[in-house]
């Protein structure tokens, strides 16, 4: 951890432990992953009254659900590192109104809302091609452009139990979206998009 070495000792957990060895993460970031990815969010975080007891127990996976803005800054960003690798381009797009959208569908009960930005529609649309192509050949993967990914994350906006607007929508998808769901949805179940 390269910020204050006692800050790290205090918050450390090592991968799938809590606090002193206690209870499991859940695949929680380490503080020194967490320091590595966000240094500007986490060294912002450090100087807030509240901000590393809530970022403690969301490591811990126990959120308090009072969560402030510095906190939500450091969530944003290990959120956003999460996808670099799979999704460059989409996140290197994700702005400040993605980044709201995103954080807002994490703690909202509804699947996609339909009104995301531009940015949050790319990162989503990448993660759902990453989730549905794992049983895609590659050119089915390579075809799939910003349209058809739109296109996979307008179908995932649709009541599930209404398959009546889901075949109304298909008709109208780009060819490439149509080959990504038709390959990608012999690994799931009723066509589940599984991301969230």
């Amino acid at each position: 951890c390269d910020l204050d070495s006692s800050v790290c000792a205090d918050y450390d957990y090592s991968a799938g432990e809590g606090p002193g060895g206690g209870g499991d993460t859940g695949g929680a970031p380490t503080m020194e992953e967490v320091a590595e990815k966000c240094p500007t969010e986490l060294g912002t975080c450090i100087g807030s009254e509240t901000c590393m007891a809530e970022l403690e127990a969301a490591l811990a996976s126990e959120p308090t659900g009072q969560e402030g803005a510095e906190f939500m800054a450091v969530f944003g960003c290990i959120m956003l590192a999460e996808y670099e690798e799979p999704c460059p381009d989409a996140v290197a797009a994700c702005d400040d109104a993605c980044i709201d959208d995103i954080m807002a569908m994490t703690v909202s009960d509804d699947f996609i809302p339909a009104d995301l930005s531009a940015g949050a529609t790319g990162l989503v649309g990448c993660i759902a091609l990453q989730d549905l192509a794992k049983d895609c050949p590659a050119d089915v993967v390579e075809a799939c452009d910003s349209a058809c990914t739109s296109a996979i994350v307008g179908m995932s906006q649709l009541p599930a139990d209404d398959m009546q607007a889901m075949m109304a929508f298909m008709e109208s998808m780009p060819a490439t979206a149509t080959a990504v769901i038709s390959c990608g949805d012999s690994g799931h179940a009723g066509g589940d998009m599984g991301m969230y």
